[in-house]
């Protein structure tokens, strides 16, 4: 294949094509050094790089990016401010460990500080059952749904009369909250709603 390629043979070689004819030469300029020419081109090639130094879309973004920024930190700061008031129970102001009982003999007879009722009214769960109706019913304060059946254990108690120890008060095989839920009687058979003398629907 390539011996042939010292041996010239005019008539079985083509014409070289020459590709750039059609190109139309430009004059060459010098208007400097070869370094400044560079340079120069560096500089162009550094100004396209950073275009949103000049764009007016780009900094649009920018203050865009800034305020929703600002917004998420002041946001931030609000829940931290926010939250503890909220999580904290409130503070009760304590009687002084002792009083001094003014008297005439100007003894120092000190009266023991009184001492704060028991608070009845805790509801650790927020159910809307106090922790004393809780602990008398056998349900645990601290869960709003102690037999997990979809009523709260103030619902079953107060609304609607079902035993909150019981997922399925009637033993009809559907949970008690499925049945309020579809608009059942948790307590047996017919609707929550049912009018009398309608009969069952």
């Amino acid at each position: 294949m390539f011996d042939n390629l010292n041996k010239t043979n005019s008539a079985s070689q083509a014409p070289v094509e020459d590709i750039f004819s059609t190109v139309e030469t430009a004059p060459r300029v010098n208007n400097g050094s070869r370094t400044e020419i560079v340079q120069a081109a560096q500089a162009a090639k550094f100004s396209q790089a950073i275009p949103w130094e000049t764009s007016v879309t780009s900094k649009k973004w920018l203050w865009l990016i800034l305020v929703a920024l600002l917004l998420v930190a002041g946001g931030a700061a609000a829940y931290w401010w926010w939250w503890p008031s909220v999580n904290q129970p409130e503070a009760k102001v304590a009687a002084p460990a002792a009083l001094v009982n003014p008297s005439t003999d100007n003894s120092s007879a000190v009266t023991p500080a009184p001492q704060p009722e028991p608070d009845t009214a805790k509801d650790s769960d927020g159910d809307g059952l106090t922790d004393d109706e809780e602990r008398v019913l056998g349900v645990d304060p601290y869960l709003v749904d102690t037999d997990k059946d979809g009523l709260t254990d103030r619902e079953e108690v107060k609304v609607y009369k079902t035993n909150p120890l019981n997922p399925d008060t009637d033993g009809d095989g559907y949970s008690d909250g499925e049945e309020v839920k579809n608009g059942y009687n948790p307590l047996g058979p017919g609707k929550l709603l049912q009018l009398p003398g309608t009969g069952n629907q």
